[in-house]
């Protein structure tokens, strides 16, 4: 008569231990979950952030932007070219 209630005993400890690891396991999760949801709230900002910066070296380094920022700082455009007709010697002997 004793077998069944030490049958019964350790199912029910197996059940409630399992229970426990169920329920701490599920913890883990959701605040794992709440973790990576701000790591990729973070990593949208900071791709946002380098789309504008991406975009504004583009504006920036355009040849219009440098021209008219050069006039802007008295720089003017060479007229005539520079020709060297004959070569400059490059070493004496």
């Amino acid at each position: 008569m004793k077998k069944p209630f030490v049958f019964i005993g350790i199912n029910i400890a197996i059940i409630v231990g399992l229970s426990i690891v169920q329920v701490i396991a599920a913890n883990s999760i959701s605040t794992t979950g709440i973790q990576l949801s701000r790591i990729e709230d973070q990593i949208a900002s900071v791709k946002k952030e380098n789309t504008i910066i991406r975009e504004q070296v583009l504006t920036l380094s355009a040849l219009t932007t440098i021209a008219s920022e050069a006039s802007e700082m008295g720089f003017v455009q060479s007229k005539s070219p520079l020709v060297v007709t004959q070569p400059l010697p490059l070493a004496r002997q």
